[in-house]
């Protein structure tokens, strides 16, 4: 009785938590008491139960991020065609009833100013952010604090300083570029393959860019405002898109040193079997003719 309750604590399974796969958080597992699964790897969880970051997975997560660049700088550059008409008094109707007592020269340079100021600010920040808490929170960050500033700029589009403190902030959640080629840079393993990526998710960035001005001209007889509607609404897609399927670079990294690691231990299980498979007898290279006329001599013999 005694050795079935031992064997019987012994196959006792471990409690395995696991991390929703792409959130940025580790694989964890917690084992109170030493299970048969534990033989199977190295730290304690079995291989079915370590994530594993697949091709298929790593292409959406890659796409995500492209688009994620690419609705950022849209949403960065969709009123800037507008801003001379905004400060210009009594040009549209939407443009604001008063500057805070700046000049139209003044105005116009301030009111992008302002969001080139918070993208600066964030810029030098976001990269160490990132590091310590992870790329993915970084963008996401970016993402839905663009959406929130864009609809915040809209609701106050008839007062020109409460719309500049805003725009400032939006310009603290534009910083997705630095983060997103930090991330290309943890991601991919060769240095042809980095800036390959890096030099694409820039391109991006410069289109979105082009796409938010023509945006904006499109769209001026609705009216000189509405446009940062449309890019709130584009930039909430791609951060429920991200929020999907972006996933953290770390993880990335150790799924593929698992992989790594597996195809190492399957190549050393293959070369033990061939070992046990050899009967240990050396095979000669060439014909020993003496030996050989030996044994054919006491064949004869052994006829005769």
């Amino acid at each position: 009785m005694a050795e079935a309750s031992s064997s019987a604590a012994d196959m006792e399974p471990m409690e395995v938590k696991l991390s929703e796969a792409g959130t940025g958080g580790d694989t964890k597992a917690t084992s109170p008491k030493k299970s048969l699964l534990s033989c199977c790897s190295k730290n304690g969880v079995a291989a079915y139960q370590e994530m594993y970051i697949s091709p298929k997975v790593f292409k959406k997560s890659m796409w995500a991020l492209r688009f994620a660049v690419f609705v950022d700088a849209i949403a960065g550059t969709i009123e800037q065609p507008n801003y001379p008409i905004m400060v210009l008094k009594g040009a549209h109707p939407d443009s604001f009833p008063t500057t805070g007592g700046l000049d139209f020269a003044a105005a116009t340079y301030f009111v992008p100013m302002s969001a080139l100021l918070g993208v600066a600010i964030a810029s030098l920040v976001i990269g160490t952010m990132s590091d310590r808490v992870g790329r993915k929170p970084c963008i996401l960050l970016c993402l839905y604090g663009t959406v929130v500033g864009c609809i915040l700029k809209f609701i106050f589009k008839f007062s020109f300083w409460p719309y500049c403190a805003f725009n400032f902030i939006n310009g603290l959640m534009s910083a997705s570029v630095p983060v997103s080629l930090a991330y290309a840079g943890d991601v991919y393993e060769t240095k042809l393959e980095k800036d390959n990526e890096i030099g694409l998710l820039v391109g991006i960035s410069m289109l979105g860019s082009a796409g938010g001005g023509i945006i904006a001209i499109l769209m001026e007889t609705q009216g000189l405002f509405v446009p940062l509607l449309v890019g709130s609404g584009i930039v909430f897609i791609a951060a429920v898109t991200a929020t999907k399927y972006l996933v953290e670079p770390k993880d990335i990294i150790a799924s593929r040193n698992r992989e790594k690691e597996q195809q190492r231990e399957e190549a050393e299980l293959g070369e033990t079997f061939e070992e046990e498979e050899d009967d240990g007898i050396p095979v000669p290279e060439t014909l020993n003719y003496k030996i050989f006329s030996i044994i054919l001599c006491g064949a004869l013999g052994d006829n005769v």
